[in-house]
């Protein structure tokens, strides 16, 4: 049994979503093996619906079309119909498909892989509920895909293209009035267990960390897993990092602690600092603090700032950096030279601006009008 069963059955009534199912099946029993190919057959599944709904909205594609180009018509637009996770899903399907397609660019890895094998699993359910060809989207099932393939690996050269029977079998007024699915439904904890690990997984991956796998193991430049600190408040008095990000010179640079996905990202928070004052009592630096639960990640930078969401892990360089700012003092010489503007409602903006982000601000915003004259 595998995520992408259901298909089958709709292929018993209309023929063609054997095609899609394809796609699918290929990318699910790729994906630990093959992830390139699985990624790549992750993309055609995603332009072979795309394709089916522009003929289902009577669109007539421009000769070499690109899939980015299909999704950028409005169609696509409507069909989405402001529900963001969904374009979410369809886009990360895109990106990492596309990677997929142009070997050499960027390498594919099983966590990329499977980040776009369950984005797919939701985009090909939400087109398929929007069509009222299923009734219900289930949760996916990462434990379902196979971690090892054992059959003979064929590469498949078959390009997506429109079935008929797939168009026909679609009411017109599902198509211009497609019904948006709920929320996502849950998964299970140990199918939970591997996204949450998948998804901070991937977002290092994109800061350009190298992750190590074996637990304990530190290396500097590495981020490294599992790692153990002492001075926790427990009876033992140690405790275990989620990851820890390295510097070249082995000192921390940065700590995460991982929450359940089903979880408020903020739980981990009071632990996350702990884990931090364990490594600078240790290290005599203090990390940067990340707390996340694969969805929402939030960062203490330690320079005084409330804690903020980012949309990724900072890279070595710019983790340094951040360090590096700690000791910046804030302006207390308000004087402003005469050269620079004289007039005091100038002055009192800057200053205004100024005393703002010594209060911790990260941005302000200063509003100058312009006089045109006009040319006789």
């Amino acid at each position: 049994m595998k995520n992408f069963d259901f298909i089958q059955l709709l292929a018993q009534q209309i023929p063609s979503f054997s095609q899609l199912h394809a796609y699918c099946d290929k990318a699910e029993i790729f994906q630990n093996s093959f992830p390139e190919e699985s990624a790549g057959n992750a993309r055609k599944a995603l332009e072979w619906l795309v394709k089916q709904h522009l003929a289902m909205a009577s669109v007539t594609l421009e000769k070499h079309e690109t899939l980015s180009d299909m999704m950028r018509r409005p169609e696509i637009d409507a069909f989405i119909n402001e529900d963001y996770v969904f374009k979410q899903d369809m886009f990360t399907v895109k990106k990492i498909g596309n990677y997929a397609s142009h070997i050499g660019t960027q390498t594919i890895r099983k966590n990329d892989a499977f980040i776009c094998l369950r984005a797919l699993y939701y985009v090909v359910s939400g087109f398929l509920y929007r069509w009222k060809a299923i009734k219900s989207i289930q949760a996916f099932d990462a434990t379902l895909v196979p971690q090892v393939f054992p059959g003979v690996h064929v590469e498949s050269s078959e390009e997506p293209k429109v079935a008929i029977d797939v168009v026909n079998s679609v009411p017109q007024e599902v198509v211009e009035n497609p019904v948006i699915p709920g929320e996502k439904p849950r998964e299970s904890l140990a199918s939970e267990a591997i996204t949450r690990k998948c998804l901070i997984d991937y977002m290092l991956n994109e800061a350009k960390w190298d992750i190590l796998t074996a637990k304990g193991d530190i290396q500097g430049g590495k981020a490294c897993i599992e790692v153990k600190v002492k001075g926790m408040p427990t009876p033992s008095g140690i405790g275990y990092c989620d990851y820890v990000l390295f510097s070249k010179g082995g000192k921390p640079l940065a700590v995460i602690e991982a929450k359940s996905t089903i979880q408020n990202a903020g739980k981990g928070r009071k632990q996350a600092i702990m884990y931090a004052d364990c490594l600078e009592a240790k290290y005599g630096v203090r990390p940067v603090i990340y707390y996340t639960n694969g969805y929402v990640t939030k960062v203490i930078d330690g320079m005084g700032y409330p804690d903020r969401d980012v949309i990724s892990f900072h890279s070595h360089e710019d983790l340094e950096y951040l360090i590096q700012k700690r000791g910046r003092a804030d302006i207390t010489d308000l004087t402003i030279d005469d050269a620079i503007t004289n007039r005091p409602y100038q002055k009192t903006a800057i200053k205004s601006l100024v005393e703002w982000l010594n209060m911790k601000h990260r941005r302000g915003l200063l509003v100058l009008a312009t006089v045109r004259e006009k040319l006789v």
